[in-house]
């Protein structure tokens, strides 16, 4: 998603942005549109979940990159879980 313009800069297309705030919308259930969570952009965490990963809000805690699985594993079973 985005294009790289410079080494710590990315900018979407309009397309993608519609695709983050309709997202958005759906899961803060603002539209008539339902939400999913969808591997390698988005999923819903629970505030116990984001607990466990001492606040840390970073994507790679808490999405999975697709054809990946630590959701429903106990805490330190995976990299992205602190031990």
């Amino acid at each position: 998603m985005g294009s790289k313009i410079s080494r710590v800069q990315i900018e979407l297309t309009e397309s993608e942005i519609e695709r983050i705030a309709s997202t958005y919308h759906a899961w803060r259930g603002t539209t008539d549109a339902d939400y999913n969570d969808v591997p390698g952009f988005c999923r819903g965490s629970d505030l116990t979940e984001i607990e466990v990963s001492g606040f840390n809000l970073s994507p790679g805690r808490h999405v999975t990159a697709v054809g990946c699985s630590h959701h429903g594993r106990k805490k330190g079973e995976h990299g992205l879980l602190p031990a």
